[in-house]
């Protein structure tokens, strides 16, 4: 018995040294090594595709929040207090996509310039007296901004994500800015045929 057991030891410790052995070590480190560093790299690709979740959803809010201060026509409040609904409701479920990924949105350059963009629509829109004015100038920039923002879905989002929650959230938010694009633009050939 304790002849075998020294056996094996030796047959072991032959092994270890053996350049096969090493090599196998070395490539599994290095398989270990790339795997984390992938792992890593869908990790922050995952918390920039929620910081502009988050800048999209917070852009709209505040757009529809103007609206809400001013007297326009019935068609427009309407359609401003479903986006403020449905970007609330998608502000929420990101927030809670990131809490369950354990992963903090982070504002990416396009968060950014998304913001920046949001910011220069709200200080338009802030800035006009003019009903008709006001309520053509929302339309127009909530058609611009969610064709914009169903573009950058479809051509950045869906293609960097391999995450299935983050995936299922981004498919949600690219039905929601679809469907808000289109009752836009029929809100605006309403408007237009009322002039």
């Amino acid at each position: 018995m304790k002849h075998q057991f020294l056996l094996l030891s030796l047959l072991c410790s032959t092994l270890s040294m053996s350049p096969a052995f090493a090599e196998t070590e070395n490539y599994n480190n290095n398989v270990n090594v790339q795997h984390n560093a992938q792992q890593n790299a869908n990790v922050e690709k995952n918390r920039e595709i929620l910081g502009w979740l988050v800048v999209l959803n917070q852009n709209e809010i505040a757009a529809a929040k103007e609206v809400a201060t001013k007297k326009v026509n019935p068609m427009v409040q309407n359609y401003a207090h479903w986006l403020y609904k449905q970007h609330t409701q998608g502000l929420h479920d990101t927030i809670k996509t990131s809490r369950q990924l354990k992963e903090q949105p982070f504002k990416s350059e396009a968060a950014v310039s998304l913001q920046q963009e949001g910011e220069k629509v709200l200080a338009n829109l802030k800035s006009l007296d003019n009903t008709k004015q006001f309520q053509n100038s929302y339309i127009e920039d909530m058609i611009k901004g969610h064709q914009e923002a169903l573009n950058h879905i479809n051509n950045v989002l869906l293609k960097n994500t391999n995450n299935p929650k983050l995936e299922r959230l981004i498919k949600v938010t690219r039905h929601h800015v679809s469907e808000h694009l289109q009752r836009g633009i029929a809100i605006q050939k309403k408007l237009n045929s009322m002039s």
